[in-house]
């Protein structure tokens, strides 16, 4: 997480042309992350976690509180402001360009996704910071066989686009976690090409997505 930070600082603040970047990592131990406005409440109430303190973490993102299992797959997706279709759209209409990229990987391998609208009212006076990301579908979610496998949030700064998610539920090996990501990569890349033509960007000035 403090290098998910540490890059949409340096994207926001120190790099003039970012390029995207799709970062991803697998969990070793069970962790909790919460979204970067609630770290003043992760904080007061730790003693609510099962877990020890140094393995809880702020995101950069928002969103409720995530727990990660051992063998979890995470990714931060950097995208260009420019490079997006709807840069001047919510943020529902970003994630759903975002999802589409996906779900054609997900296609791929075998895992026919789904994106879900749900239609489940938000209780009022719900806080944010008590929201477990998991046990609850609200808005657009990703779904697999009537799960939910994607727990995702975003950041939407002056020059970039932080998509970060945990994928739980999902049907693959670590093994194949390699391929998937890279198989990602580059329909990603096909999005944001695709997406030039009606955006600020041009497809040639749309570099190839980096991973790490």
């Amino acid at each position: 997480m403090a290098e998910d930070t540490r890059r949409f600082w340096y994207y926001e603040h120190v790099c003039t042309h970012p390029s995207p970047f799709l970062r991803y990592y697998v969990w070793q131990q069970t962790a909790i992350t919460v979204g970067f406005t609630q770290g003043a409440y992760a904080r007061k109430n730790l003693h609510v976690f099962e877990v020890p303190s140094h393995q809880i973490a702020v995101r950069p993102t928002g969103g409720g509180i995530v727990f990660h299992r051992p063998g979890d797959l995470t990714y931060a997706l950097y995208v260009p402001l420019q490079s997006l279709p709807c840069v001047t759209g919510t943020m529902e209409d970003v994630f759903m360009s975002l999802s589409q990229p996906l779900l054609d990987t997900l296609a791929q391998f075998g895992c026919k996704g789904s994106v879900h609208k749900s239609t489940q009212a938000k209780r009022k006076g719900r806080r944010c910071q008590n929201a477990m990301c998991f046990a609850d579908v609200e808005g657009y979610e990703i779904q697999l066989d009537g799960k939910k496998i994607l727990g995702q949030a975003q950041r939407k700064g002056r020059q970039v686009l932080l998509a970060q998610g945990t994928f739980q539920n999902l049907p693959l090996k670590e093994n194949q976690y390699d391929p998937f990501v890279s198989q990602w990569g580059i329909k990603i890349v096909e999005a944001l090409r695709a997406w030039g033509a009606n955006s600020r960007a041009s497809a040639n000035s749309i570099p190839a997505l980096e991973t790490a």
